[in-house]
């Protein structure tokens, strides 16, 4: 973990220290569901469709997984399914084009010749008023 070779929250899943259990799976409880909706597509044949709860980072999180795992089983003497592949594959595209849902529009094109836009300027902390100072018409 201090190496930043695990996550932490896998992190605190390895230590299993008794009072921190419930903490622990809430913390990777993204990591947990991506896993089983991996597991249950190329080992069991099942569909689960990605959470919109997963957000960003669980949606990107399920397909860096999912497509670590569908190589991996490319790999395998005794591959899956064909079927379960499929499975993998379309959670992986759906997973995409949630993702692509989830993130903001990109801002329209500048025009030709139209300056650079430019990036509104900090908010500036309040200058102190003076309490002697006469009010401002």
């Amino acid at each position: 973990v201090e190496g930043q070779y695990i996550a932490p929250s896998r992190g605190l899943k390895l230590i299993g220290i008794p009072d921190l259990e419930k903490f622990e799976d809430q913390e990777s409880a993204v990591e947990d569901l991506v896993q089983k909706m991996i597991d249950c597509a190329l080992l069991d044949g099942k569909f689960i469709a990605p959470e919109p709860y997963l957000g960003p980072v669980g949606l990107q999180l399920l397909i860096d997984q999912a497509i670590k795992e569908y190589l991996r089983a490319q790999t395998l003497p005794a591959s899956p399914p064909e079927e379960h592949l499929e499975l993998l594959r379309r959670l992986i595209e759906q997973a995409k084009l949630q993702l692509a849902e989830a993130q903001p529009p990109a801002p329209p094109p500048a025009l030709p010749g139209a300056p650079a836009a430019v990036a509104p300027p900090a908010a500036l902390p309040p200058v102190p008023q003076d309490p002697n100072a006469a009010p401002i018409a």
